[in-house]
């Protein structure tokens, strides 16, 4: 049944294949551009060849994809993390094919750190936590949660639902922070004639790598501080906290968006490390915007 479609195709492939393994003397099979070789020059569509129909050839092309999307995807969180603000560069200057596109990697993170993230600590918000040491916060969930009901206070099963649901919320709304500070990035070189595109993917990188730093090495660091209080060795137990997280996270960020400053947009010490500050302090604040637009999107979608 299918050798009856495919032997005069495979017959057509040996007969009119090029020297260069294409389609040399036929349309492309994709858009029907007569300006093809091996690969399409209207649409980059890879001109199938004889070998595509075989097992072989089938099992190669399998190999290389996935070969190919781990060694982009290795590639680039090795970049991310060693050259501070290489990918956005090389981004900039056509340097591409090697890595994985920026939201596509910032995708990729922000997935595997959530996975991680119940398992750390960081970004633990739960209903309790909003509602503890604010009145305010606490009378508008128990009218949003209780008073459907009835009742004074939001009952169990609600607060269950709520916490459910920020979970769900949070994993999206993260992203919401990039085209802010693309925007704090833009007031910050007013007047040097840069593209938004630019601080975009700049942003992009800089909380991909920020992901990926909360996801690995804070883990390690707490699990670090825990064996070396278990051994008997003190002093570091404050690093557990989020005064500790605070400091490290200053000490790692701050210098890596200096770098990446420094490699982007080509600032001079002095100025790299003025705008380092201030980009530091805006993603401080913005985790901070973000936590409460969590609270308030997560109690109104109930």
């Amino acid at each position: 049944m299918f050798g009856a479609g495919v032997a005069p195709r495979l017959a057509a492939l040996t007969t009119d294949v090029g020297a260069d393994g294409g389609l040399a003397a036929l349309a492309c099979t994709n858009c029907g551009s007569p300006r093809v070789a091996a690969y399409c020059a209207a649409c980059g569509e890879k001109q199938p060849s004889a070998q595509d129909y075989s097992l072989r050839g089938m099992l190669l092309d399998a190999f290389h994809e996935l070969t190919s999307l781990d060694g982009r995807l290795v590639r680039s969180v090795v970049a991310l993390v060693s050259r501070p603000g290489l990918l956005t560069r090389e981004w900039f200057e056509g340097r591409r094919g090697r890595y994985v596109k920026p939201f596509s990697l910032f995708i990729m993170l922000n997935v595997a750190f959530f996975v991680i993230q119940p398992h750390t600590g960081l970004l633990s918000y739960q209903y309790a936590q909003y509602v503890r040491n604010s009145p305010a916060r606490r009378a508008l969930a128990e009218r949003r949660l209780g008073g459907a009901n009835g009742a004074s206070a939001a009952s169990a099963a609600s607060v269950a639902r709520f916490n459910a649901t920020l979970q769900d919320q949070k994993k999206t709304l993260l992203a919401f922070c990039i085209p802010v500070m693309a925007l704090a990035m833009a007031v910050l070189y007013l007047g040097q004639g840069r593209l938004f595109a630019e601080h975009l993917v700049f942003a992009v990188h800089t909380y991909a790598f920020l992901l990926l730093f909360m996801g690995v090495a804070i883990p390690l660091l707490d699990m670090a501080i825990h064996a070396a209080t278990v051994a008997g060795v003190g002093g570091f137990v404050w690093l557990s906290g989020d005064q500790g997280i605070t400091v490290i996270l200053a000490a790692v960020l701050g210098p890596y968006v200096y770098l990446s400053l420094r490699r982007v947009y080509g600032d001079g010490r002095l100025a790299a490390a003025v705008r380092a500050v201030i980009v530091f302090f805006l993603i401080g604040q913005l985790i901070n915007v973000y936590h409460d637009v969590l609270f308030y999107t997560t109690l109104y979608s109930l």
